[in-house]
Order: C-alpha cells, then structure tokens, then sequence
C-alpha cells in the first residue's frame, strides 16, 4: 500500500505541475523520475534489497492455469484501458482534450481534472508494475528498467500514438512495443552489440518522429 501510495502521489505531483503550474508534460515526467530514483538509490544507499517474503514473491511469479501472473495483469490492464478509451464517454473526452483542449473545454469537459485523474492513475498503475518486477525478481533494483523510457515512446509512436495528443488506440500501442522487442530480439539474434542497438532504436524513434511530424502537418492543411 506504501508503494501504491508512492505512486499516487508522484502522479499527483505531475498532474498539478502540467495542470496548475503549466509545465511541459515530458519534461516534467522525466524529472519526477529522476528524482524518484535518486530518492530510491539514497534510501538504499546504491544497494539491493532482497529476500522478500513468499507472499510478496506470489505477485510476480505465481501462475494462473499456467500462465504467468504478469502476463495476467499486463492483460487485465490493456482490456480496462481500451474499455474506458473506446466504450466509455470519458474515452471521447481523452481524445478531445488530447486533440484540442481548449476545444474541449468549451464544450464542458473539465479539462484539469481529467488530466490529473489520468496522471494519478499513470502514476499508480507504474507503482504496480514497479511492485510486480520486485516481486518477480525478489529485488528491488532501482535501475532495473533503466533504457525503458525510450523504448515507450518509441512505441507508442511506432503504434500511431501522435505525441501531440488525440490520436492512438491501446491495441496499436501494444503492437508497437512488440515490434520494438521483436527488432531487439532480431538484433541479437544476428549478433548485434548492445551498443548499436541504442543507436538502431533511436533511429527509429527519429524516423517515426519525422513521419508523425510529415503526416500531422499533412492534416493541418487539409
């Protein structure tokens, strides 16, 4: 409940900065982040901590009918994300206020409140996923997933998720992070350093940019 409860309040913090103090979102997401894992590495002091209880463990490495738990979760999150996007009102309004918000403002959506109720629930549901790895790995390594914030946005991107807003479905998002792991593994496979496989990703990342900035100049002008 600690961690969940760090979580929320880091999401706090991002959607009053971006909503109140009208911060850049990106800007202020990477800076929460460091500052949460230079808390993370000063609490541990650089070290480990390991040798969880069983029960604790049970929240990573269980199966269900064979399956792994994470994957379960990981499941049971994408399936409540695309319901609320494509099923619910307050899916219509995401898309609005990530499209136009002043748009959706005049047309009564409460535009604050809906983006620090997104950041809230941003910053909880990564406070889960951090306690499942820790669980998973019986570890809790503050740069376990040191690398991964490009790989989002890299695929989220891939996915057709414009980082101007409005635009991108869950299951497009999820088809984008397979690709990326798929050229990762591919990269691998056939021997390629870790080194260049930064630079490949980031290639990437740069050619989706420059084909998300082609294709959204492209409809603003017709």
């Amino acid at each position: 409940m600690v961690g969940l409860g760090v979580g929320l309040l880091v999401g706090a913090v991002n959607g009053l900065a971006v909503t109140r103090l009208r911060l850049n979102p990106l800007v202020t997401t990477l800076a929460t982040w460091w500052l949460a894992t230079g808390i993370a590495f000063g609490i541990t002091k650089g070290l480990t901590p390991f040798g969880f209880p069983e029960a604790f463990q049970a929240l990573g490495q269980a199966r269900l009918f064979g399956v792994r738990i994470g994957v379960v979760y990981a499941a049971a999150i994408l399936g409540a994300c695309a319901w609320l996007l494509h099923k619910h009102a307050i899916g219509n309004h995401i898309y609005a206020v990530g499209g136009n918000a002043e748009a959706a403002r005049l047309m009564g959506v409460q535009v604050h409140q809906l983006k620090l109720r997104l950041y809230l629930l941003a910053g909880v549901t990564a406070a889960a996923v951090g306690l499942v790895l820790a669980a998973r790995l019986d570890a809790g390594t503050p740069n376990a997933v040191d690398g991964m914030t490009l790989r989002v946005i890299a695929a989220a991107v891939i996915g057709g998720c414009r980082l101007s807003g409005g635009e991108g479905t869950v299951l497009a998002g999820l088809l984008g992070l397979l690709l990326m792991n798929l050229l990762t593994n591919g990269a691998t496979l056939l021997g390629v350093s870790p080194y260049w496989q930064r630079a490949i990703i980031g290639g990437i990342l740069f050619a989706a940019l420059a084909v998300d900035g082609v294709t959204g100049r492209k409809r603003s002008t017709t």
